[in-house]
């Protein structure tokens, strides 16, 4: 019936049918009153208006709730139940508590329709298969969402705190694909954001933006071009995607390689805990401060490799290898290894640098200028493969 309903008990709320599903008799608005307890049971609540769910809410059926106007629909508490829920509206809909924490009782999966927004205030998400969220969503707590079977959780459209003076941190948990589809932070940044292992992020938003970490423990894939914004980013496994990377804050790089189709940035300071390979095609690669860790770092690129800072300087690297076909530019002073150290093209000095290699050899197949000085420091075999100063002169 075209009417509003308003349901107030501190009890028990039972809707046992669909609700608002004939043809033209969808509710006008449905309201239940915070202290009880609802069942909706019979799979279907449509109302051209607002829908507001004041207490705790259990589905015993797979539902879908719309709101055909583009009005609210709300949550004040949890809901639970083995079942699916979708939620349609053009309007603003809220998650004011737990959804599928319960013991036993995570729900199936949870969709959420583009054009509206999503504000997730509960803290948690749980589900057996995926989640799907169409809409602009803000955290109102920090946030976990978990996919106990390993299905996607995708998000369409932007993720920010619900307050730039409160920021939240978002923690993704599922073996499956993690969607990151819209920009994230940009309006109000995320205090950290952190994914699990053994699944893949989808990077195609352009930018994330936290005030903490960033942690991807999985693989990375980039859809376009990257910007993530933190006091650190780390990624615990392989990177790869098109366009360029751009990492604002310090890196942690444990995942053995970050290929790019074009250009890869390092603002800060560089801890690797595996063997690294930075791949960047005909992009430029810049490492903008130290680079650390007792690993090798290979540099892949035919365009301007930049070492900005001093590298190896508090942990000695294993090796440093830079390819033929592009330029290095090394203006942080020092490159220590206890290995080789090899650079196939042109070396510009922009300060005086040091190159010490213990043991190790260490060949410049190419020219080196720069009037700067340059110190070579290594028991083993040095070559310098092309000409000194021919166009600067060293000091």
């Amino acid at each position: 019936g075209a009417h509003s309903l308003t349901i107030n008990t501190a009890g028990a709320t039972t809707l046992g049918g669909a609700v608002g599903s004939g043809a033209g008799t969808a509710l006008t608005s449905l309201t239940t009153n915070a202290g009880g307890t609802l069942a909706i049971n019979g799979g279907a609540v449509k109302t051209t208006g607002a829908q507001s769910y004041g207490e705790a809410v259990s589905l015993g059926a797979d539902t879908v709730l719309t709101s055909t106007a583009g009005d609210a629909i709300s949550f004040t508490t949890t809901i639970d139940g083995a079942h699916s829920l979708t939620i349609n509206t053009a309007g603003a809909t809220t998650l004011g508590g737990a959804v599928g924490s319960g013991a036993g009782t995570a729900l199936t999966s949870l969709t959420t329709n583009t054009g509206g927004t999503l504000a997730i205030n509960g803290g948690i998400v749980k589900t057996t298969g995926a989640q799907s969220y169409g809409e602009a969503v803000s955290l109102g707590a920090d946030t976990v969402l978990t996919s106990t079977g390993g299905d996607a959780i995708s998000f369409a459209s932007t993720i920010d705190s619900a307050s730039v003076a409160s920021a939240k941190s978002l923690q993704i948990n599922t073996i499956g694909t993690t969607s990151l589809s819209g920009a994230i932070g940009v309006n109000a940044p995320l205090s950290s954001l952190t994914t699990d292992v053994d699944g893949m992020v989808l990077l195609g938003g352009g930018t994330v933006t936290t005030t903490g970490a960033q942690i991807y423990h999985d693989m990375v894939s980039m859809l376009r071009n990257t910007t993530l914004t933190a006091s650190s980013v780390t990624f615990d496994d392989a990177v790869m995607g098109s366009g360029y990377l751009h990492v604002l804050g310090d890196a942690n790089l444990n995942g053995g390689s970050i290929s790019t189709t074009l250009g890869q940035s390092y603002s800060g300071a560089v801890t690797l805990g595996a063997d690294t390979t930075l791949a960047a095609g005909s992009g430029d690669v810049s490492l903008g401060s130290t680079v650390n860790g007792a690993y090798a770092l290979t540099v892949n690129s035919t365009g301007v490799t930049t070492f900005g800072g001093a590298i190896g300087n508090t942990t000695a690297l294993t090796s440093v290898t830079t390819n033929t076909g592009g330029t290095l530019v090394m203006n942080g002073g020092s490159v220590t290894t206890t290995g080789a150290q090899s650079y196939g093209e042109a070396v510009t000095l922009g300060a005086n640098t040091i190159l010490t290699a213990g043991i190790g050899d260490v060949t410049l197949n190419s020219t080196i200028n720069g009037a700067y000085a340059l110190t070579v420091n290594s028991t083993g075999v040095t070559t310098f493969g092309g000409a000194i100063g021919n166009t600067t002169a060293l000091t």
